[in-house]
């Protein structure tokens, strides 16, 4: 793997990577290109595509992130973008695209609240097996020096299988402590996460040979 790195009058940097991924029955080539904004309470950005293929031609992956955020003191506003494409042989492979965006705010306490927004559309060879999800997202967090870090979020989640509706939808809660006295060997961690979904039942076939119901959560 080879690697380089260019910075542009400490506002951007990019880079490049090459190199070979290598087994004993296939060997996998790859390319990664970046750049990112360095300078603060500007437009920063931060994107990165990567692709592997092998020498067939035939099976490959592509993967493209992309972060932009406004930072300044107060209102942090904040756009999201992944893709990944991947063809696993010439009859079969998935896309996968996910667009998501919000804010977060600082609070005059110093803890900042965010808000966030996504859809998640993932696409397989045949139409049936679209799926599409909508996540819905509150986070929280504050860090005081003597009293120690605190975050808490919540998520929400509809997901819709081929426009037939609501398939599954959950909600996942997550409460996160952490206390640390400077230069003190010992710290204070804990952790609490909840998550409420909901059970679906949906016809299935089993190995091609009949037809049935299963319970899938």
């Amino acid at each position: 793997m080879a690697a380089l790195s260019l910075e542009l009058d400490s506002i951007v940097t990019t880079s490049l990577e090459l190199g070979q991924i290598a087994t004993d029955s296939s060997r996998t080539s790859k390319v990664v290109v970046g750049t990112r904004s360095l300078q603060s309470r500007t437009l920063r950005h931060d994107i990165r595509f990567t692709r592997l293929t092998s020498p067939d031609g035939v099976r490959k992956w592509d993967r493209t992130e992309t972060h932009f955020s406004l930072t300044n003191r107060r209102l942090t506003p904040f756009l999201d973008y992944e893709g990944e494409a991947r063809q696993l042989s010439a009859t079969s492979g998935y896309d996968i695209q996910q667009l998501g965006g919000g804010f977060s705010t600082e609070l005059k306490s110093g803890a900042r609240i965010g808000v966030r927004r996504e859809r998640r559309v993932e696409a397989f060879d045949q139409p049936e097996e679209r799926t599409v999800a909508d996540l819905w997202g509150v986070d929280y967090k504050r860090q005081a020096p003597k009293k120690g870090r605190l975050e808490a979020g919540l998520t929400l989640n509809e997901k819709t299988y081929s426009g037939t509706g609501n398939d599954l939808s959950y909600a996942m809660g997550h409460l996160a402590y952490l206390f640390r006295q400077p230069r003190h060997p010992w710290w204070i961690d804990l952790r609490y996460r909840l998550e409420r979904s909901v059970e679906e039942t949906k016809s299935v076939v089993y190995d091609s040979l009949a037809a049935g119901f299963g319970d899938y959560r």
